[in-house]
């Protein structure tokens, strides 16, 4: 089985429509299952934040059959400065924040058999990407000088709030057979707007929205460009995960070969 890990079901909106036989997952998990290139899959929404992120991984561990391969995907916040919407990036290692203190971070090193599998998936299907650390963080990071500060102190390419919270939650093996495959979604020298009205699981709440609003009128100006960032961001994230997923039956040196070596070595 695929495991596809995401934080709200729009993000991966464009892989969902791909699969067959589609129903929902078991009570206890938000997401569908389904038939994607004659393998089962099941995409998981998380919920938004490192926290909701862990519940959801060890239920859907718990509920689902054992995987053959991990991917956690999404859209991610441009913490490089050249990065455009669109942009896929290709994790190599997670930072997993911490909530209290920037000395307690943590980082995890991904399989890098798997991962260079995956690279050379991407640059077979000609998919624009990068290659690096990304950032899991607590907090949404709004504002350009966050992001700023962000970049400087970790190196990090981008940031999220759950890729690396599912990495924690995977036993070292289940670890091993882990990809992270993120779509930018705001430049790091956006002002990005949305997350003050979206409750855990993405959805907008309407009192937290119209409030927003009412104290940024400006704010609806840019809306327009958010939505179509998000658009080509989704799309730009169901094709490399399309390209990764197609790549998984039985082609040697596939990052399904690799997951296989790596999950029983």
């Amino acid at each position: 089985m695929l495991l596809i890990f995401c934080a709200f079901r729009r993000e991966l909106a464009g892989l969902n429509r791909r699969l067959l036989d589609r129903v929902s997952l078991p009570p206890g998990l938000a997401g569908t299952q389904g038939t994607l290139n004659g393998e089962q899959a099941a995409l998981v929404a998380t919920g938004i934040g490192p926290r909701q992120a862990t519940a959801a991984t060890l239920q859907a561990l718990e509920l689902l059959p054992p995987p053959r391969l991990i991917l956690t995907a999404g859209v991610a916040g441009a913490l490089r400065p050249d990065l455009q919407p669109g942009t896929l990036i290709l994790a190599d290692s997670l930072i997993l924040d911490s909530p209290d203190s920037a000395s307690l971070r943590q980082t995890l090193h991904l399989n890098d058999e798997l991962v260079a599998g995956a690279e050379e998936t991407l640059h077979g299907g000609g998919l624009e990407f990068a290659r690096g650390a990304l950032l899991t963080s607590y907090r949404i990071l709004a504002a350009a000088a966050q992001k700023r500060v962000a970049h400087e102190r970790t190196g990090a390419l981008a940031v999220d709030m759950e890729s690396a919270a599912v990495a924690a939650a995977l036993t070292p093996p289940q670890r091993q057979i882990l990809l992270c495959l993120r779509a930018i979604l705001d430049r790091a020298d956006d002002e990005l707007m949305g997350g003050e009205f979206t409750d855990v699981g993405g959805a907008v709440a309407p009192l937290k929205a119209a409030a927003f609003f009412a104290t940024h009128p400006t704010a609806l100006a840019r809306m327009p460009a958010l939505i179509r960032n998000l658009s080509r961001a989704t799309t730009s994230l169901a094709r490399g995960l399309e390209a990764l997923c197609a790549a998984a039956p039985g082609r040697p040196g596939s990052p399904a070969q690799r997951s296989r070596r790596a999950g029983t070595a």
